[in-house]
């Protein structure tokens, strides 16, 4: 009678009965964990550096466009004037101006939208005696946004992002006696310095909520200033 042979190992087994090299659960869970663990890392740290960039693109793009604002603001906030009148003497030929208190006007703390600063221009020629004008600006909050109207301007946006505005003003006036001009003094008032200050945060979208951005300004008008609730002209 013939005997078959033995069979040789045990099935899945390799040469000397030794187990076939591969991964067992325990090892693929463990594995599966800290690849979750270094992806999630991963993408905390790419929300980081992205988070961190937008906002310091937003603080460069808001800085710049806030300088851009000031400059353009500059000139005709400065070239405010009082109402300028040309009287005509009796003599033919002979003529005198005269100037009639016309006030910017400002609202300290505008949190509705609408107009928060209106001021005039007069344009007066010395070699004829001409007085054109006036020219009528104004600074309008609009949301988030200042806008600035003027001749050839209209709703021009030059500010974004704003959350509060504040503006206050210190009178100069001068002594009649000795021409010395101090702030808010008992003599006539021959001009003004206006503070305006304005703060700025991201939006939503940006995320850092607390983040701000603070802008300031300080001019020096020859016209008085005055608060009101509604500035207009």
């Amino acid at each position: 009678m013939t005997e078959r042979p033995a069979a040789r190992g045990i099935a899945g087994a390799g040469a000397g009965g030794r187990p076939s090299p591969g991964f067992t659960l325990v090892e693929v869970l463990v594995t599966v964990f800290v690849l979750a663990i270094l992806g999630t890392g991963a993408m905390i740290l790419y929300r980081q550096s992205m988070g961190s960039y937008r906002l310091t693109t937003w603080k460069q793009e808001r800085t710049r466009q806030a300088e851009l604002f000031w400059n353009r603001l500059r000139k005709p906030l400065e070239e405010a004037t009082d109402k300028l009148e040309r009287q005509d003497l009796a003599t033919p030929g002979n003529w005198t101006i005269t100037r009639t208190s016309r006030p910017l006007l400002f609202n300290p703390s505008p949190t509705a939208d609408g107009i928060f600063m209106a001021w005039q221009i007069d344009h007066f020629d010395p070699a004829s005696g001409l007085v054109t004008g006036p020219d009528t600006w104004l600074l309008t909050r609009a949301g988030r946004e200042i806008r600035l109207t003027g001749p050839g301007v209209a709703n021009l946006l030059v500010l974004e992002d704003v959350d509060t505005i504040t503006i206050r003003a210190s009178q100069v006036t001068q002594r009649d006696a000795t021409f010395e001009e101090e702030l808010d003094g008992p003599g006539r008032i021959v001009g003004s310095i206006l503070e305006i200050s304005i703060l700025l945060k991201p939006p939503p979208s940006i995320g850092n909520p607390e983040i701000t951005l603070v802008q300031n300004a300080k001019f020096k008008l020859v016209v008085e200033s005055k608060p009101t609730a509604n500035p207009t002209y």
